[in-house]
């Protein structure tokens, strides 16, 4: 009997679960039939304590092959499970494309990984449509593998995607790069369009791959090109993007940049000047300086992050925070900032106050790599980011497992699933929206990165594999298999009662 027979047996009896509770309503490479094999042949194995966390990573994993899709070109990750009208080809969007490379890259021999990488470096032209951070998610994918060549491969076009978001929108007297909250891919944010923190961090530890890449090229003007951009946009979120006031990182609002006023560095009206979840980026991708740890602690504030079911992605105490699902409370809010009103029906997405696990798996992940002491805080929030995976996570166990898009912060009830529900003229799914059930199984976060990177604190350089895992005080023990780096499937084991931490170990 090998080490794998007891969490082999218990993964397959919780597909087994996902796939009897499934309605399969998009099929694309790899049907619900085929999800056990191609999991057992790829997945990290784990075997902890907490079977609410172990079948959610599961459920993850599970979800996460649904959007593997085979197209004329290679494969590719996608989004949305049904085609929508906003996406790149083959229905690609590079929102999210961090997101599942950094998933993705815990993978044993998946080919489709690399492949999307390669799409959107060839292929693609809608790299840009989203700020993202597929050149620090590659970088990331490579240090854990020790090899490099797939970024070497690709380093030019990394350059040129680079250089050409700088043409249209870095603003040379405050050195950031503007653009609009919903070029985020948060529409509505409250803090509004501007010199947004999310979008100039991804450009920060974008600018730090390139260089790190270029010098494993041996290309040393590009080297020197990017480290210096790099260095220049760290200072600069630093020195006008934190807020020493509230102890946070803020936007700075301007609508138009093409207006050519000058930059309110006052952040302008403070209705607009708001902490948002994505205030925790500098952390995500070490930019962070020592000192300002005790930001985490708006994470566990009823009156700023802290919901029910799921951190807000705006402070709760801020005007501009709200959680809308008629058209009614939407245009009140719009005309509150000084913006014009839309239609009779709610958007079904908005940055304003919902829970989103797009932002929770920065912030958790945040959390994770912070040198914030103790894991205590972190654990709380992963068992609740967890058991929002559900239907009706108010019913809790006895609803089916579930990601969706955005979630009431307050019941646990899918806003965009709910709204969507009824949106079409004759009451039913719409298809200009994506049509039936388009947020299900929806791949805009991640989970299994935060349970291997976070929870068991896995990292790597150079195929060189440390922990500082968050394990809770109470677990006698925490079991990690077939962790693929530098060609070899490794091992993580902890047993509390042998007192040495968690070792790892290469499998023979």
């Amino acid at each position: 009997m090998s080490d794998y027979d007891v969490p082999l047996k218990r993964m397959k009896d919780y597909v087994d679960k996902f796939n009897r509770d499934d309605n399969e309503l998009y099929i694309n490479h790899i049907p619900n039939d085929a999800a056990y094999r191609w999991m057992a042949d790829h997945v990290p194995l784990i075997d902890i304590p907490d079977r609410e966390l172990e079948q959610v990573y599961y459920f993850r994993w599970w979800t996460y092959r649904k959007h593997i899709r085979k197209t004329p070109s290679g494969f590719i990750i996608s989004e949305f499970l049904p085609d929508v009208s906003w996406a790149g080809k083959y229905n690609s969007i590079s929102c999210a494309a961090g997101h599942h490379i950094r998933e993705g890259r815990w993978l044993r021999d998946e080919p489709a990984v690399d492949a999307y990488i390669n799409y959107w470096y060839g292929e693609s032209d809608s790299i840009n449509a989203y700020a993202h951070w597929i050149e620090q998610a590659l970088w990331d994918l490579c240090e854990l593998r020790g090899d490099y060549s797939l970024g070497v491969k690709n380093l030019d076009r990394m350059a040129y995607w680079f250089r050409e978001r700088e043409s249209k929108y870095f603003h040379r007297e405050t050195g950031l790069f503007w653009g609009t909250s919903n070029n985020d891919g948060q529409e509505f944010a409250v803090s509004g369009d501007g010199f947004r923190l999310p979008l100039n961090c991804c450009m920060a530890a974008n600018a730090g791959a390139v260089a790190n890449f270029a010098r494993i090229a041996g290309r040393s003007d590009l080297e020197e090109e990017f480290s210096a951009k790099h260095k220049a946009l760290a200072e600069n979120i630093e020195n006008l993007l934190w807020s020493e006031e509230d102890r946070f990182y803020l936007n700075i609002r301007h609508p138009d940049i093409s207006s050519g006023s000058p930059p309110d560095l006052a952040r302008g009206n403070p209705r607009f000047k708001c902490r948002e979840l994505w205030g925790y980026t500098p952390w995500y991708f070490d930019l962070a300086p020592a000192g300002r740890e005790g930001a985490f602690t708006l994470l566990e504030d009823p009156t700023c992050f802290a919901g029910k079911f799921g951190l807000t992605t705006a402070d709760r105490s801020h005007p501009g925070y709200g959680v809308f699902y008629t058209g009614e409370e939407l245009n009140a809010w719009l005309i509150s900032r000084d913006q014009k009103p839309g239609g009779n029906k709610a958007h079904e997405c908005l940055w304003n106050g919902p829970s989103w696990p797009f932002s929770i798996s920065i912030a958790l992940s945040a959390l994770a790599r912070s040198r914030r002491p103790g894991g205590g805080l972190f654990f709380k929030l992963l068992k609740q980011y967890a058991a929002s995976h559900r239907l009706k996570p108010e019913e809790g166990d006895a609803s089916p497992f579930w990601i969706d898009e955005n979630m009431n912060p307050g019941t646990g009830d899918w806003i965009a699933r709910t709204r969507l529900k009824h949106w079409s003229d004759d009451g039913g799914w719409d298809k200009g929206k994506g049509g039936e059930e388009r947020g299900k199984d929806y791949n805009h976060s991640t989970f299994c990165d935060i349970i291997i990177s976070g929870l068991f604190g896995l990292r790597a350089r150079e195929a060189n594999i440390t922990a500082e895992p968050r394990f809770p005080e109470d677990w006698e023990y925490a079991r990690l298999y077939r962790i693929p780096s530098g060609g070899k499937l490794y091992r993580a084991e902890y047993d509390k009662k042998s007192g040495k931490g968690l070792i790892i170990s290469a499998i023979p």
